[in-house]
């Protein structure tokens, strides 16, 4: 799986390129090795894009959306603009794609491309046409009269003879989608009245349909061998149950002599590339949704900790906030400090590989100052001022005098994050100037209040409550929590420990033990409710417990 997140539509083209390299690799190892692939009942290779929506026109923050149509619109880009294309291949084919590891900046697509590797980028562009569009030229759409919810893709021709359709669209209200294309695409759409349904012909193997789009219908009810390759739409993260359901459609192996599994060394070279399903998606934030999902299949139990807890045997002073003192009834006038703000707008990669997930970015990164003419003398600031006004009363920061002459030196006191091709995108600076205006005025507010509030402390004595936390719920394998189990019985939680349970104990400490956050020691099956301490939280408690050690220890010293 490969995601692309804060991506514009350009950006997520080239991912796609990406995706279409690496389905044809499949495609073309599919054929290369037919005959030796026999034996695994392998179907030939099918790109299946799928939307976020169940309609193919959907409305969204006020505005007309098609998914199905940015589909159209990345094929057409791709078979009318040569040029575009052959250039955006040799930069994937020589391992400089921009989509790179956060931390090795190594190539996301290199190790996905290795059958293509070297190959002339110009006569693969003419490969791919031929193969899977069956030539080139430019897109046409035609509606399918014969079969219901149908529209088809081909390559246009200048000789009398017509091509085969290489995709069919398939969703609900047509008549939407073809005026959605007209309006938005300028795209005519001309009617077939002859052809049948190719998406009932899908699986037939003379089918010469490459690529299947649809929005949501392939969900349930539908099932194949073909699939590959998944694009996905701005499928969010709520939307992981189905996301579940649709990557069911696209694992589904017949296996040598009918074994429904992937194959085992030793194997024809290439076959395991056939045997994986590969998804791309834009702004499809499904990933998290999936691993959690995972997650919870796997064969876990719940222990319940309790922890003991104490009352001070003598009143404990706490600061507390002056009784009836209200931060809102305060009045600050925002003002151009540096506050360390600083906002990415750098295009997001997420990629997951069977357990291993990796994240990384699009691109080069540049920085963004406002501090000098060129910047700043793009910006809109009445615009600006009036999105921050708006900001500031949804957030309910009454109390705060926002003038539009601090933006300026709010802007250049903070700074921007954003890929280097947008930074001379003025559309772009004026979004990223109003995030980070935004991300300022949250800054500044939540620092004034704290400043406020700690004027107005107060000692107050600590009262235990009544409902206070007195268990932890350890999640975990079977086979940890055993371990976890054991560590109880002997009762060793009464000392530090990391593995498999990470904890600090502290001799009269209102509550023990303190449990730790698993992940920071590498147990990522194990899951602590409530969250256990954070790195941070785990060295200031440990730095205060050697600082009340060492006072201890003087003060006897002192006294005798």
């Amino acid at each position: 799986m490969l995601n692309l997140s804060r991506a514009r539509e350009n950006q997520a083209h080239e991912l796609l390129v990406g995706g279409l390299l690496a389905f044809y690799q499949q495609y073309h190892l599919f054929h290369k090795n037919h005959d030796a692939y026999r034996a695994y009942n392998l179907e030939k290779p099918l790109w299946v894009f799928l939307g976020s929506s169940v309609k193919a026109i959907y409305t969204r923050d006020g505005r007309s959306r098609s998914d199905v149509a940015q589909v159209v619109e990345f094929l057409r880009r791709f078979l009318e603009e040569p040029a575009w294309a052959i250039k955006t291949i040799g930069v994937f084919l020589a391992g400089e794609s921009g989509f790179q590891d956060a931390q090795t900046r190594s190539d996301l697509f290199k190790p996905l491309l290795a059958e293509l590797a070297g190959r002339d980028a110009e006569r693969l562009y003419r490969e791919i046409c031929q193969r899977l569009f069956h030539g080139t030229g430019g897109l046409e759409v035609w509606e399918l009269k014969n079969a219901d919810g149908e529209l088809a893709l081909r390559v246009s021709t200048s000789s009398g003879r017509e091509r085969p359709y290489f995709a069919v669209i398939n969703i609900g209200d047509v008549s939407a989608f073809k005026k959605h294309l007209d309006e938005a695409l300028k795209l005519d759409v001309r009617e077939d009245k002859f052809s049948g349904s190719l998406f009932g012909e899908i699986d037939r193997p003379d089918s010469k349909v490459n690529v299947l789009v649809g929005a949501k219908k392939f969900i349930e009810g539908w099932s194949s061998w073909r699939v590959s390759a998944m694009g996905l739409l701005n499928t969010g993260r709520g939307e992981g149950p189905q996301v579940i359901q649709l990557f069911g459609r696209g694992v589904r192996l017949k296996g040598r002599q009918w074994s429904l599994k992937r194959s085992i060394p030793p194997r024809p070279p290439g076959l395991e590339n056939l045997e994986k399903l590969l998804i791309f998606g834009w702004n499809a934030e499904y990933l998290q949704a999936f691993r959690d999902m995972i997650a919870a299949e796997e064969i876990q139990e719940e222990l319940e900790l309790w922890v003991r807890l104490a009352n001070p045997r003598s009143p404990l002073p706490i600061p507390a906030t002056r009784v009836g003192y209200r931060v809102e009834e305060e009045t600050w006038p925002l003002e151009a400090a540096p506050m360390q703000v600083m906002v990415d707008l750098m295009p997001q990669v997420t990629a997951l590989a069977g357990e291993d997930l990796t994240s990384g970015h699009l691109g080069c990164a540049g920085e963004i100052h406002f501090r000098d003419a060129a910047e700043c003398g793009v910006l809109d600031f009445d615009a600006l001022y009036a999105d921050l006004l708006e900001y500031k009363a949804l957030r309910g920061y009454h109390n705060l005098l926002v003038r539009r002459e601090a933006l300026p030196g709010m802007l250049a006191s903070n700074h921007l994050v954003m890929a280097e091709v947008d930074a001379s995108d003025p559309d772009r600076l004026q979004e990223g100037a109003s995030r980070l205006l935004r991300s300022c005025l949250d800054r500044f507010y939540s620092r004034k209040a704290r400043q406020a509030e700690s004027a107005q402390l107060e000692p107050q004595t600590f009262v235990l409550k009544e409902r206070a936390t007195t268990s932890y719920r350890v999640r975990a394998p079977v086979e940890i929590l055993a371990e976890i189990k054991k560590l109880l019985k002997q009762r060793r939680y009464d000392a530090d420990g990391d593995k498999p349970l990470p904890r600090l104990h502290i001799d009269k400490s209102l509550s023990n033990p303190l449990l730790l956050n698993p992940a920071d020691f590498n147990l990522e099956d194990v899951s602590v409710s409530p969250p256990g301490l954070g790195k941070s939280e785990r060295e200031f408690v440990k730095e205060l417990r050697a600082f009340w050690t060492a006072t201890r220890i003087g003060l006897k010293r002192c006294a005798n």
